[in-house]
């Protein structure tokens, strides 16, 4: 397989299915062309967008910075490029 002719690794295959990492020679929010090639034969070209690699939310702060005693209100402050919205909580 290769995206914009850069040969890429592929990770699974199935019938239906391709699973491979984009070469990191390849720039974020650009069009190529992906081709796969089996034993003697070769696809038709395919356009493929690839995407931004995602932004992940960065750690602010947390407060407060020492206390006493096994319970108390704590703040924790957190970054996101994609709002508030997609920040979840688990067992907070």
């Amino acid at each position: 397989m290769s995206i914009g002719g850069v040969q890429a690794a592929v990770s699974s295959a199935s019938a239906t299915q391709i699973l491979a990492k984009a070469p990191a020679t390849l720039s974020p929010n650009a069009r190529y062309e992906v081709v796969v090639w089996v034993n003697d034969r070769v696809s038709t070209p395919k356009p493929l967008l690839l995407g931004a690699p995602p932004q992940l939310p960065a750690a602010g702060s947390a407060g407060p910075a020492s206390g006493a005693g096994s319970g108390g209100t704590f703040t924790f402050t957190f970054t996101d490029a994609g709002g508030w919205q997609s920040l979840t909580c688990s067992m907070c």
